[in-house]
């Protein structure tokens, strides 16, 4: 194979290299929020992530490294020269950057594999349980606001219930003075 088609195929693989880690990076910060949902503060081995993250911008870095010194080796050679030959350094910075890349799809795997536990239980079970005690404690207060409430209520009907045990009490005398009334008028007429 000609020096310079492995250049374009060691620059190109380095590329891809680069866009993947780079795309895996991004995906697993911006969701894995999404992912572990609220169960985020119960994951265990969060560490894993920090390291796959670090290798992962590494990999980015060293990767951009081994291109730049790729370009200088084939720039500076005098004649047709393959940049990642044996004991050149770009080939030992590609070499670190494809070995770091798999360790950092490892260490995703393993918490990934640790913490499927918290990825497919059910909504309701992905409550952490200090948040689950603060639930309980709401519902209990709200519980004895709501029994304060209807021992208020019932106060309050005993009160208009006695208020209106009190009105008939006085219809009723009125009533009865009123008809003793008529009764004395219509004993009064029927005499004359």
């Amino acid at each position: 194979m000609p020096a310079d088609k492995g250049n374009d195929y060691g620059i190109e693989a380095l590329k891809q290299l680069i866009t993947l880690a780079s795309a895996i990076f991004a995906l697993t910060v911006t969701f894995l929020k999404d992912i572990l949902g609220d169960a985020s503060g119960d994951a265990a081995g969060i560490w894993l992530i920090y390291m796959a993250w670090g290798c992962l911008l590494f990999v980015v870095g060293r990767g951009w490294v081994a291109m730049a010194s790729a370009a200088k080796v084939v720039g500076n050679a005098p004649a047709a020269t393959y940049a990642f030959g044996d004991d050149l350094f770009p080939r030992k910075a590609a070499r670190q950057a494809q070995w770091t890349f798999l360790l950092a799809l490892v260490a995703l795997g393993v918490f990934g594999v640790w913490n499927s536990r918290l990825m497919f239980r059910h909504k309701d079970d992905k409550v952490p349980e200090a948040i689950a005690r603060e639930l309980a404690g709401l519902r209990s207060s709200l519980s004895n606001e709501g029994a304060q409430r209807a021992a208020d209520v019932r106060a309050k009907l005993a009160q208009l219930e006695a208020e209106q045990r009190r009105i008939t009490a006085s219809l009723d005398s009125i009533r009865a003075s009123t008809a003793k009334s008529a009764n004395k008028n219509g004993k009064s007429s029927k005499k004359r």
